[in-house]
């Protein structure tokens, strides 16, 4: 109950709902009477892996980016994501939390807390002054990672977890959101 009652309370009010119309506000403000249902439903769609489609649903949306935009890149695509689901997520980011030093590279800056971009941009500009001080060669490869997440292999993913011994239950709740 306590990884529930967390969880909804971090979420940032006045957000667009998702696909089932309802905000987080809701969990909220009817914390008292839905907690106990609340909890059956998380601890049914964790354990038993029984989430509903409409549970998984997203509603995309496009935002322009730009004043009058004319073309499709001009958009920006944004899903509104179910309460449920983030609450959902939040419990399962926090289950994996104590995990993280030992997945992510201690190099990965970006989605990493406490970590920002400034730090990436040191790190560059430190290997090349490393590099024209040592005159060493150095070759420097940009990567555009706006679309990383969904190239990612999912084989690989469950791979990584598997190595790290996380439960087939909890992987399987991973994959599926």
């Amino acid at each position: 109950m306590i990884e529930l009652w967390s969880a909804r309370t971090k979420g940032k009010p006045h957000k667009a709902p998702g696909y089932d119309g309802i905000g987080l506000e809701f969990y909220k403000d009817a914390w008292e009477i839905i907690k106990t249902e609340l909890l059956q439903i998380m601890n049914n769609t964790y354990k038993d892996d029984t989430a509903l489609e409409n549970q998984l649903k997203g509603l995309i949306v496009y935002i322009p980016k730009k004043r009058d935009p004319t073309r499709i890149n001009e958009y920006r695509p944004l899903t509104l994501l179910n309460a449920d689901y983030k609450i959902m997520k939040r419990i399962i980011a926090g289950k994996l939390k104590p995990y993280r030093p030992e997945i992510i590279h201690r190099n990965q800056y970006c989605g990493v807390q406490g970590k920002t971009v400034f730090e990436g941009v040191a790190a560059i500009r430190d290997v090349i002054a490393h590099a024209e001080i040592t005159r060493k060669p150095l070759c420097g490869v940009s990567i555009d990672f706006s679309e990383a997440f969904d190239n990612i292999s999912h084989e690989y993913l469950q791979n990584v977890l598997h190595a790290h011994a996380f439960s087939e239950s909890f992987i399987r709740m991973i994959m599926r959101l």
